[in-house]
């Protein structure tokens, strides 16, 4: 079996949606600015552009593994690494800047690391990240395609959402952006949950 090169198109694309989010992050907390016909909220309104393509690349980087054949364990590991990282430093930025509740980044952080224990657990016992899930709603919630596609999407819609708010500041949006935050924030809480369930038989 030919030797899969760590830095492949498909990990290229994790690392660089690592970057795109500092960048973003970056963008969000400049206050001032002296270029020339460039402005902090056309900054800002780069950075809703930029969100969008963080966010979609994690669709592309999957496409080209599965297009390439390239898919490998480090790969996946990749993935699950610029996953959390991207989702973590929106969440982080939001509320330091005030956009969002502190208690969403925290519970989301915690979360996290607490799927991500238990999945590595599931793998050194032979389960895979989705095969592990044997509950109908662990599967429903979790596993499933159309759950994974409105997890995707809602962060999809959300992040460049808070990020366009923050650039416009149009009151009318308040409460739209509050509620695709909570519902964002509240589905990704509630698929950890359902994975903490399913995992306490890789303890019996």
């Amino acid at each position: 079996m030919p030797r899969i090169p760590f830095f492949n198109l498909a990990n290229q694309i994790s690392l660089f949606r690592i970057a795109l989010v500092l960048a973003i992050s970056y963008i969000l907390f400049i206050d001032s600015i002296s270029f020339p016909f460039l402005s902090i909220k056309r900054l800002r309104v780069l950075a809703f552009f930029l969100a969008i393509l963080a966010i979609v690349l994690d669709y592309v980087d999957g496409f080209i593994a599965r297009r390439d054949n390239v898919g490998t364990k480090v790969g996946g590991v990749m993935d699950v690494l610029a996953d959390r990282i991207v989702e973590n430093i929106f969440w982080i930025s939001f509320a330091i800047l005030g956009l969002v509740h502190p208690a969403i980044p925290i519970l989301i952080l915690i979360r996290g690391l607490s799927t991500d224990a238990l999945r590595s657990f599931a793998y050194a016992r032979g389960a895979t990240t989705f095969g592990m899930m044997n509950s109908f709603w662990g599967k429903l919630l979790v596993s499933s395609r159309i759950s994974r596609g409105i997890s995707g999407g809602s962060k999809l819609i959300t992040f460049p959402l808070v990020i366009f708010q923050y650039a416009f500041q149009l009151s009318y949006m308040t409460d739209i952006v509050t509620g695709f935050v909570l519902f964002t924030a509240a589905f990704t809480i509630l698929r950890g949950i359902l994975v903490i369930y399913d995992s306490r038989r890789l303890f019996l």
